[in-house]
């Protein structure tokens, strides 16, 4: 009788490993997005350590009593201000971080204290980009854009911070990822 052998063939396997190779190459980027989860998560970062800002700023503006001072009409100048400490003074509108101005440096300088980055460079046109930390438009004196490194103010890629428009009203937070 003859005895025979059962087993794959070293020709058979080498076959298989390559087949999965390609499958593994063809089919990781599809579901491995890693650019655009660190985009995402770097948006959600900077939303959190806002939020987390403005309880402080808020708290603040209560004790200081300036919880109620603030515009509706984001062309108005009448802010609220609050101090943080011995150098940092927030401009705010009914108690919550607002800007100061459009793109105003003062503001920059206050965000990168408040929320302890590194740099948040002013994004002057649609072709300004930031090189690294983030990039900031304000639209008007209620509304900034914030958007990771790269990314220009035309790209739905960003944190849209809007700041209360009255007394007792939440500051509104969307991140917008279509373009991430």
């Amino acid at each position: 009788m003859k005895q025979q052998n059962k087993g794959f063939t070293l020709i058979e396997m080498v076959v298989v490993i390559v087949v999965l190779g390609v499958l593994v190459a063809v089919a990781t980027p599809k579901f491995i997005n890693l650019k655009r989860d660190a985009h995402v998560t770097s948006l959600q970062t900077i939303e959190g350590s806002l939020q987390s800002a403005n309880a402080l700023i808020f708290t603040k503006a209560v004790l200081q009593g300036a919880e109620k001072v603030g515009r509706a009409n984001p062309r108005r100048r009448d802010l609220g201000q609050v101090q943080l400490d011995d150098t940092t003074v927030v401009q705010t509108n009914f108690g919550y971080l607002s800007n100061s101005g459009r793109n105003d440096n003062r503001s920059i300088a206050n965000l990168e204290t408040i929320l302890n980055v590194d740099s948040i460079t002013r994004l002057r046109n649609n072709r300004t980009v930031a090189a690294s930390g983030f990039g900031m438009d304000a639209k008007n004196r209620n509304e900034f854009h914030f958007f990771p490194a790269g990314f220009n103010r035309t790209q739905l890629c960003r944190l849209e911070y809007e700041s209360a428009q009255a007394p007792g009203e939440q500051p509104q937070y969307r991140v917008i990822t279509d373009d991430c």
